[in-house]
């Protein structure tokens, strides 16, 4: 599975084609996405792992941000902003998703209820609104690639 989060790291890296400099700029201006999963872990949380409770969050993480990556591909498209990365991460987050649903049916663990879509998402009506909510997608979902592969590399020397 840490291949299929390296390669979603590098489409989140390129979901929008702007600098360090120009992303943090963009953080004063950010549209409201608040469903996107947050990551609050520290080391003590990554000794404590269960095999079972930590592949069903990332199955509901992955399931969630499927939602928000189908949604900016669709606000990207409606802008006129390319979406072949956006395009690329959707399929390794299908991809993902579904290597976590296998090893979840390996260990006899039923697929946990995705979580509910946010009540609206953001209107995205010009290429600076596009870029924007682009840049904090690619944000949370690099973090969540990192999370996920410390994760994935604690349970293997767990297991």
């Amino acid at each position: 599975m840490e291949l299929e989060v390296d390669l979603l790291l590098r489409f989140s890296k390129e979901l929008h084609s702007l600098n360090e400099t120009e992303v943090q700029a963009l953080a004063v201006t950010q549209l409201p996405l608040q469903g996107l999963p947050r990551f609050h872990h520290t080391a003590a949380d990554f000794t404590a792992l269960k095999l079972n409770e930590s592949l069903a969050q990332l199955y509901v993480y992955t399931q969630s941000f499927k939602v928000y990556v189908a949604w900016l591909k669709t606000a990207q498209d409606r802008v006129g902003m390319p979406s072949k990365s956006t395009g690329g991460a959707s399929a390794q987050l299908h991809t993902l998703s579904d290597r976590l649903s296998a090893s979840l049916q390996q260990i006899n663990e039923e697929l946990p209820q995705s979580p509910p879509p946010p009540p609206s998402f953001p209107l995205v009506s010009t290429t600076f609104d596009g870029l924007n909510v682009s840049a904090q997608v690619a944000q949370q979902l690099q973090t969540f690639c990192y999370w996920s592969k410390q994760v994935l590399r604690t349970l293997e020397r767990q297991f």
